[in-house]
């Protein structure tokens, strides 16, 4: 997948955070497509906060 980042971009060269939210979505959206065709399986993301560690 191809992200046109100059298309993503204020005229002041920053990237608006609500760009960079769309971009990662739009990520994680191929990279679950990816997952159900390569592994027939959902893409699956936890987020541990490093709480899961038994402490």
């Amino acid at each position: 997948m191809f992200i046109n980042h100059a298309a993503t971009k204020k005229a002041t060269g920053d990237i608006m955070s609500t760009d960079k939210e769309k971009i990662a979505i739009e990520r994680l959206k191929t990279a679950s497509d990816m997952s159900l065709a390569t592994y027939g399986e959902p893409l699956i993301i936890a987020y541990s906060a490093g709480k899961d560690n038994g402490k």
